[in-house]
């Protein structure tokens, strides 16, 4: 089958996060992206009659097999501090994490995500298995929500405390939201993108991070304003109206990249 490149265009931005949140950083991840399209440039009919999302999916998983990647350290660490994410991430098995994430955060069956990772259906059952396991495992952290709107806010606290962690405080501006987290020092930050009185969740982690460095989980209705190509994107994205599981393995997945709790390196100060 012909993969023409009008059918990829909608799926490079999805796959551009999973590129992140796969390798931690927003280099490596868009470096794996452009090696994808390349190959399927080169191999039109090297995946057979896949689908082109999944297909697109699938050449990321083999220029991640074939290819070592640099991190970069000349980046403006504005969303998130890759200087940790993108160290750890490396620490945790890869296919577990793989499945975690094509399931829960980008929307595919076990059986696909087994496809995309070339592994038997059977195989990708028992990854996911002993990654939702491993994520059970993980110590208790403390979260910051910044969410304006009351109901989501208690949805997000019901999700965060049913996984086992307690939630610090509740803003629903920016100057409330580097106030509590100057107060508490959380291990995790949930943030809404646009708040109370027009202030802004990304400013409002801008400032956090310059508290100290801490992951990051956004959660936004609108996800294509953050992943036009055009700035530094969040590593860990998460869509309104979001599904709890969703958020969980986000959060897990933030934590598990920052080594579980507070992160000792420095916040951004540019």
């Amino acid at each position: 089958m012909q993969l023409e490149t009008d059918n990829l265009a909608g799926s490079v931005p999805f796959v551009r996060r999973y590129g992140r949140a796969l390798t931690g950083t927003q280099a490596e991840g868009d470096e794996l992206v452009r090696l994808a399209l390349g190959w399927l440039g080169d191999h039109p009919d090297g995946l057979g009659d896949m689908p082109p999302h999944t297909a697109l999916y699938r050449a990321l998983h083999r220029a991640a097999a074939s290819t070592p990647l640099a991190a970069s350290h000349e980046e403006e660490h504005l969303l998130a501090d890759e200087a940790i994410v993108g160290a750890r991430v490396r620490e945790l098995p890869q296919i577990e994490r793989s499945m975690l994430l094509l399931t829960a955060l980008e929307g595919f069956s076990t059986a696909d995500a087994a496809v995309v990772l070339d592994i038997s259906p059977e195989e990708g059952e028992a990854q996911l298995a002993e990654a939702r396991a491993n994520m059970t495992r993980q110590p208790p952290s403390r979260v910051l929500v910044i969410e304006d709107e009351p109901v989501i806010a208690m949805d997000v606290i019901g999700t965060v405390t049913a996984a086992g962690h307690s939630v610090v405080g509740v803003a629903r501006t920016r100057a409330e939201a580097t106030q509590i987290a100057a107060r508490s020092l959380p291990d995790v930050v949930i943030a809404d993108i646009q708040l109370a009185d027009a202030s802004s969740g990304l400013d409002a982690v801008r400032d956090i991070l310059r508290i100290g460095a801490v992951p990051v989980v956004f959660v936004t209705s609108f996800p294509e304003e953050l992943l036009r190509g055009d700035r530094e994107e969040p590593t860990f994205l998460v869509t309104k109206p979001f599904n709890r599981d969703t958020l969980t393995v986000s959060i897990a997945q933030a934590l598990a990249t920052a080594g579980k709790g507070r992160a000792t390196s420095s916040a951004p100060t540019r």
